[in-house]
């Protein structure tokens, strides 16, 4: 069975494919956070530790099933927060999209 990373992305191909703003917008800023999620945090350095110069490659964090949905119910609620403050500005059209955004994500959400 694919990650919800791998179903997300999956997806994602299929919502450019359709023009779907809404979702691939939705889809695109969860698969970065997922990212984001994944990378490791910054090595405590000293202040007379000489400077890293080139890249240098970390190893990703694996993420759980748990951390994934965590993410997931995340990115739900911060745009569950953006609509509503759209609403009290009275920018209905923008809490409309945002809640689409919502309605596509909620689909990921495990059922029962």
């Amino acid at each position: 069975m694919p990650t919800l990373p791998e179903r997300l992305a999956a997806d994602l191909l299929v919502t450019r494919k359709a023009r779907d703003a809404a979702a691939v917008n939705a889809l695109r800023t969860t698969l970065a956070a997922l990212a984001n999620a994944e990378a490791p945090s910054a090595p405590e350095r000293s202040s007379s530790a000489p400077p890293i110069v080139g890249l240098v490659e970390h190893e990703r964090l694996i993420l759980t099933t748990e951390d994934h949905l965590r993410i997931l119910r995340d990115q739900i609620a911060l745009r569950a927060a953006a609509a509503r403050e759209y609403d009290e500005i009275g920018r209905s059209d923008a809490a409309v999209t945002v809640r689409e955004e919502i309605g596509v994500l909620e689909r990921y959400l495990p059922t029962g």
